[in-house]
């Protein structure tokens, strides 16, 4: 009989591929393990390992005795466990032996506060709790120790978000949790073997026609099994093959009829009968349509032993074959025909089968405030103002944590002739910038000529000269209302909570400034800035500036600012409960419209329309991605939600805009 230590020093030089390493983890001299292997190979009779100065290397008999060698020590390892969980198991009086001052002072309150605890049935939450507690209680461990708590931790931390996935909130006894530690931490190795769980996935190896009740082929498409590979140069055995050379592709073969053979009970192979970008039709592999035609041509169905052979072996195909649909959201997944064979667990995708639209369908109800955005916590200025500049972006980023933007990094395929819109509103910003520190100056433009910024060629000579010139204007109109600045504090007390930031002046005013042109969105955050700056201990004017125009918003008296600054946050709040139908340049370009014409509000619907769809060369917001899926279009119920929000909170701002003389 092989000496069992044999294997085990044999299956950890195959584990660490090195004597050396071998012997370091199992702390022993490398001298050792090399005779221990050598006397395996004596016992055996064969050769296990090519032995070279700088790599070790398994023969073909190692290969077959190394798994054999794993699967025994890991059968030897699964009965110790078995034994364990029968004598291990804490029964009786527990004896701890300390000083009476220390068993006093912190045994004896700890095990009051525990054990209580630890012989109750409660939900995870505190079952969670309690455990971190009693780690961090009682355990002060190293590095290495420190790895097995952290899994503890995140095992805790990935059954509470499974249990809060499936809506489980029912206490948990102390036996069920102890059974399921026991069964994770006992899988949780940083090294699986083969065979470690319910499940594996694996490759078709070799000498692996191990039984198992089912087993799954994936993905056998022509072309993807049996493997082509393309022949290295210095391959000789592919450009000139000898008899009794391995071939790849009758290996392929064999381990295929490998995988049919350790099938016991069920055997399931899939392949994509259809392509996902044009649905074109795409054959399996040719060792499945061999096993195909096989079968049609060999059994029938039971009662069909009658029939001819084509309509036989068609019903028979029909039987074994399940064709699923492309898409998960399929009707047939949901409202299968007897017989297909089709299910579905996804009931996420069952409200894409129903033909209603809008925002209505977008969530069942309103969702609570959370904690941290209580009264006595309050609001920042800033999270108002991100708030109002995308309200349907900023309820799905902060609330829901769903963000739609894929961060992918694009060459470009063209040569720059000009620039796009964020490119043409950062070159504004930057000569903006220039203009009021610097002045004109020829060597800057000679500066941004090099800097790669413009177009090539004349392109970006003409450009460059063309928005110079036009920041140039906005320089001057701007350079005389510049100066001093001071940062002045915002702490306003409202109904909702203590809204708190800070807001920079110059010479007393609030400056807002645009290189392009101001939208609706625009004038709505600075109207909420000058809001704030009216309620502050240093009120003042707020002036805009941008590339056409210059407008001022006058100081307002305290009772007339501060419900108008209630009311913005009130519906902040709001926005935080559900998807606000409030688009602020939308909105802004209704009101610009009824205002003008009160007789014709057919002509303000349409202006809002424009503005929210978009057109020629212009982005409308309804295109963004995030409005998009909460409000697929301004529909009459949207709109008529809109148009009631821009009148309370957008007129003030119109009334209140005036030309700066």
């Amino acid at each position: 009989m092989i000496d069992l230590n044999l294997m085990a020093i044999f299956a950890r030089v195959v584990e660490a591929e090195s004597f050396a390493e071998a012997a370091r983890r199992m702390n022993t001299s490398r001298s050792a393990v090399s005779k221990a292997v050598a006397k395996l190979e004596k016992t055996l009779g064969a050769r296990l390992v090519n032995r070279t100065t700088r790599h070790l290397s398994l023969t073909e008999i190692g290969s077959l005795i190394a798994d054999h060698c794993c699967r025994i020590l890991e059968e030897a390892d699964q009965g110790e466990r078995l034994v364990a969980s029968f004598t291990t198991e804490p029964r009786g009086v527990l004896r701890v032996s300390a000083s009476v001052a220390f068993g006093t002072l912190h045994i004896a309150p700890a095990l009051a506060e525990f054990l209580p605890r630890l012989q109750q049935a409660q939900p995870l939450a505190e079952w969670n709790a309690c455990l971190l507690a009693l780690l961090e209680r009682f355990y002060l461990a190293d590095e290495d120790e420190e790895r097995q708590l952290q899994l503890i931790r995140s095992q805790l931390a990935d059954w509470q978000t499974q249990l809060g996935e499936a809506r489980f909130d029912q206490p948990i006894t102390a036996d069920l949790l102890q059974d399921y530690l026991g069964s994770v931490l006992g899988e949780s190795r940083s090294s699986q073997r083969f065979l470690a769980g319910q499940v594996n996935f694996c490759t078709l190896m070799p000498m692996r026609s191990i039984p198992f009740r089912q087993v799954c082929l994936l993905g056998m498409n022509d072309g993807v099994y049996p493997r082509t590979l393309p022949p290295m140069g210095f391959d000789l055995m592919a450009v000139a093959s000898r008899r009794g050379d391995r071939s790849r592709r009758d290996d392929d073969r064999y381990l295929f009829l490998e995988a049919l053979l350790s099938a016991q009970q069920g055997l399931y192979i899939s392949y994509q009968g259809f392509s996902a970008q044009d649905n074109s039709e795409k054959v399996p592999s040719v060792l499945l349509a061999e096993l195909i035609d096989y079968v049609r041509q060999g059994f029938v169905l039971a009662g069909d032993e009658d029939l001819d052979d084509d309509t036989s072996g068609r019903r028979l195909l029909e039987h074994l074959i399940v064709a699923h649909p492309l898409t998960p959201y399929s009707p047939a997944y949901f409202y299968p025909e007897p017989g297909s064979g089709l299910f579905t667990y996804a009931a996420d995708w069952l409200p894409a089968l129903s033909p209603e639209r809008g925002a209505a369908n977008f969530q069942s109800g309103d969702l609570p405030l959370p904690a941290e955005w209580g009264r006595e916590q309050g609001l920042e200025l800033a999270e108002l103002l991100r708030f109002y500049r995308q309200p349907a972006r900023y309820f799905l980023n902060r609330r829901l944590k769903v963000w739609f933007e894929l961060e992918e990094a694009t060459i470009e395929d063209s040569e720059p002739f000009e620039l796009d819109g964020l490119q043409h509103y950062q070159l504004k910003a930057l000569l903006l910038d220039a203009h009021l520190t610097e002045g004109e100056s020829e060597a800057r433009r000679h500066r941004l000529q090099l800097s790669g910024l413009l177009p090539q060629g004349w392109f970006g000579s003409l450009l460059l000269e063309e928005i110079d010139g036009e920041m140039g204007k906005l320089a001057a109109r701007l350079r005389p209302w510049t100066g001093d600045k001071q940062a002045v504090e915002i702490d306003i007390a409202l109904a909702q909570g203590q809204l708190q930031g800070w807001i920079d002046t110059q010479k007393g005013r609030a400056l807002v400034v645009k290189p392009g042109s101001f939208n609706g969105k625009d004038l709505l955050l600075a109207w909420i800035q000058h809001l704030c700056l009216s309620l502050s201990s240093a009120p003042g004017d707020t002036l805009l500036f941008d590339a056409k125009q210059s407008l001022r918003l006058p100081r307002l008296a305290v009772d007339e600012a501060r419900p108008r600054l209630a009311a913005l946050v009130a519906l902040w709040t709001q926005g935080m409960k559900r998807p606000l139908p409030f688009f602020p340049s939308t909105a802004w370009e209704w009101l610009k419209g009824i205002e003008k014409d009160p007789a014709k509000p057919e002509e303000a619907d349409k202006a809002a329309l424009a503005r929210f769809n978009g057109g020629y060369m212009v982005t409308g917001e309804g295109q963004d991605v995030y409005v998009a899926r909460c409000f697929p279009e301004l529909d009459d119920e949207v709109l008529a939600q809109l148009q009631g929000l821009a009148r309370e909170h957008l007129t003030p701002l119109h009334q209140a805009l005036e030309e700066l003389q």
